[in-house]
């Protein structure tokens, strides 16, 4: 290789004859055409592009003009290498010790044969100052990386983009001394490759296990791990927002700078939780670290700018399936444990309290916190396992045990009906209002499986059932002796001294429960209503009773409809909705009235279609009062009502309506 000579030594007219034949062949060393891999070079910032006046790369120790026709009278001296690094123009300097590279080892003339023994000391001396100034570049390339956390302003910015730019030239260079045009060089520098993206990522790689391991804990409650987890949560956050939001910018697009450190953190935050998890955790520990890896990490990575950069779901799992399931197995557990302990002391106190024969009054109500304390407790862990989980699989397992609490309830409950009346009654008051909470939380809790749902529902419905046939037996029981004056042959005689004996008995019954809270008494009101219904028309249907002719049938009738009527009245001014039951006596009422067996028939259609489960039992009964119908009479009217119960019982499975089903003609 020629010795380098002092540029004092050729005459200006030399030089500049010397440069403007280098311009055409290399003005641009890293163009498409004089550098095949000139076309994965990245784009120089506008304020870094050489302009007609700046020197080319390569030329550091060769002034040249500004100008042709100027060249002999004036010679510009381009920046040194240590001038560009003082800007921080990196990617300047890059391009200048590259030219240096270039002029020394790619022309094959590195170290030839023959070369004066003063001319290989000023090669040996040039490319110990150019391996020199390699590593002061890449010194200051890595500080300036190692720094780009806290990048805050444009210079800052300006100097890291900087050195990207640089490194992605150093990364070119490495991949032109391996290509093939390169391969007949005499030399190349030891120093090649010089694998900057390698030690850029290993670089960012340390920078987050230091950023990681310095989280120092977070002030406040809670204990180490708790406090250890949210400041390393925070420190993660706001890292890598501030790569979205200084530092993405800096770097091409195609270099995924947010996914490359997302993916760092991922792996520093994994390998400190499986730490963790080496441990035994308290319940606390042991929620607190599920809640980071199901929930509190996964929404940090779902943030709308980090989001738009990178697939959560395609990084690894923060811990092992068998890790996770362990610690999920574990909070279920004492979750379980948890709420069945609860359950137990409420349903305990309740039952302390309800033996003793002692409940509160609300507004003149009995009642019991049993349901509301329940509920709330079976809620609070439903959305805390929720929140930690983020699963419906552990949901049920948890639900599963409101089955188990209901049957130990209605034990309890049946207990209770065993004492004497008067302790029993306010307790049974109270716990209708208790069912009916339970009853709407089961129809509109979502979470529920379908076969708790229902098993539950079936628990609560008897219980209800059971309770008020607890209020009403008694009732009913009183009522009894006023029944049997009904629907006799004295009965028309005497019907309005029997309804207001029947008005006035049902009245007194009436006024103690109004003890019971407002939306369960009307529950309980219909049910009554419905018992006393039964009662009536099963009293009728007895066949005690014969209305020879219309106008006895009408008479009937008509006490009929009045009897309703008072009914209707009582319960209603009690709070009762008595709703489609409030039918039932008159149309049997116009059963009686009418005397063409076809309007028979046909008010058979009608009534049918309201009560579908009457029977031909209950319609024979009720034909026998009408002692004026011929047999044959009777046998088309109940040909009639045969098709009418067919073609129902086509259409129609399960009755809306069950009334005629309970008015059993035995008894």
């Amino acid at each position: 290789m020629r010795a380098l000579k002092s540029p004092n030594a050729v005459s200006p007219k030399v030089v500049s004859q010397a440069l403007q034949a280098a311009r055409a062949k290399i003005s641009n060393p890293f163009s498409k055409v004089g550098n095949p891999l000139g076309k994965f070079m990245p784009s120089v910032p506008s304020a870094f592009r050489r302009n007609s006046k700046t020197p080319s790369v390569g030329t550091a120790d060769t002034p040249e003009s500004p100008d042709a026709s100027c060249a002999e009278g004036l010679v510009v001296t381009p920046p040194t290498f240590q001038e560009w690094l003082s800007r921080r123009s990196f990617s300047e300097a890059s391009r200048l010790l590259i030219g240096r590279e270039e002029r020394l080892y790619g022309r094959g003339q590195h170290k030839e044969d023959g070369l004066q023994e003063n001319q290989e000391e000023e090669l040996e001396e040039e490319e110990a100052g150019l391996r020199q100034d390699y590593e002061t570049l890449l010194e200051e390339i890595k500080k300036v990386i190692g720094s780009s956390l806290f990048v805050t302003n444009q210079s800052e910015k300006d100097a890291l983009t900087e050195a990207v730019l640089a490194m992605q030239q150093e990364e070119e260079q490495d991949l032109r001394w391996a290509g093939p045009s390169w391969q007949n060089a005499t030399g190349c520098p030891d120093w090649r490759p010089l694998r900057v993206r390698h030690a850029h990522d290993t670089l960012l790689e340390e920078i987050v296990k230091r950023r990681v391991q310095e989280v120092g804990l977070c002030e406040g409650g809670g204990s180490s791990i708790q406090r250890d987890l949210l400041g390393l949560g925070r420190r993660i956050r706001t890292d890598l927002l501030q790569v979205c939001r200084e530092v993405r910018g800096c770097y091409p697009g195609d270099m995924g700078v947010v996914r490359m450190y997302a993916c760092l953190y991922h792996q520093a935050f994994s390998a400190h939780l499986r730490s963790l998890t080496e441990f035994t955790l308290d319940h606390q520990d042991n929620t607190h670290l599920l809640s980071w890896v199901l929930r509190h990490y996964p929404s940090i990575l779902q943030e709308e700018e980090l989001a738009s950069e990178l697939d959560a779901d395609c990084l690894e799992p923060l811990l092992p399936a068998d890790v996770i399931g362990a610690l999920v197995e574990q909070y279920t557990q004492e979750r379980e444990a948890m709420l069945q302990s609860c359950l137990e002391r409420i349903l305990k106190r309740e039952e302390q309290s309800w033996r003793a024969g002692t409940t509160e009054i609300i507004d003149g109500c009995h009642f019991s916190p049993l349901a509301i304390d329940t509920i709330q407790f079976v809620d609070d862990t439903l959305k805390s396992a929720q929140v930690v989980l983020g699963e419906k699989t552990q949901m049920h397992r948890l639900l599963s045990l409101l089955p188990a609490f209901l049957t130990r309830y209605q034990e309890v409950m049946e207990g209770v009906m065993r004492q004497e009346a008067a302790q029993r009654r306010a307790v049974v008051m109270a716990n209708l209002s208790c069912l009916r909470m339970f009853s709407e939380y089961l129809t509109a809790e979502k979470s529920l499986p379908e076969d708790v749902r229902s098993n539950c529902v079936a628990l609560v419905t008897s219980m209800i059932d059971s309770c008020h046939s607890h209020l009403t037996d008694s009732i009913q029981l009183s009522l009894k002796e006023t029944y049997r004056k009904l629907w006799v042959p004295s009965w028309l005689q005497k019907s309005e001294r029997v309804r207001q004996q029947l008005t006035d008995q049902l009245h007194t019954h009436l006024l103690p429960l109004q003890a019971v809270e407002q939306t369960s008494r009307q529950a309980l009101l219909s049910h009554l209503h419905e018992c006393v219904c039964v009662s009536y028309v099963r009293r009728m249907l007895k066949k005690k009773c014969r209305l020879k002719d219309r106008k006895q049938q009408e008479a009937a009738a008509d006490a009929c409809c009045l009897d309703n009527k008072t009914l209707h009245t009582l319960f209603t001014q009690a709070g009762c909705d008595l709703g489609w039951r409030n039918d039932i006596l008159p149309a049997l009422g116009e059963l009686l009235r009418l005397q063409d067996p076809s309007s028979i028939s046909l008010e058979l259609l009608t009534t049918t279609t309201k009560l579908p489960d009457m029977s031909m039992e209950h319609l024979s009964a009720l034909l026998h009062l009408k002692s004026n119908l011929s047999e044959k009479d009777i046998k088309n009217i109940k040909r009639t009502f045969a098709e009418l119960m067919e073609a129902h019982t086509a259409h129609t499975h399960t009755p809306t309506r069950v009334f005629f089903s309970k008015v059993d003609l035995k008894k």
